[in-house]
């Protein structure tokens, strides 16, 4: 586990664009739910 979140963080770090546009993702998606 340990392992596996410290490779995850890594991931996050190399792509924090990548983490900004799932998030624009998950809003819009949400928005979708919403309506």
């Amino acid at each position: 586990m340990e392992y596996g979140r410290k490779l995850k963080n890594m991931e996050n770090e190399k792509h924090p664009l990548d983490d900004l546009k799932n998030d624009e993702i998950t809003e819009k998606q949400n928005e979708k739910y919403a309506l």
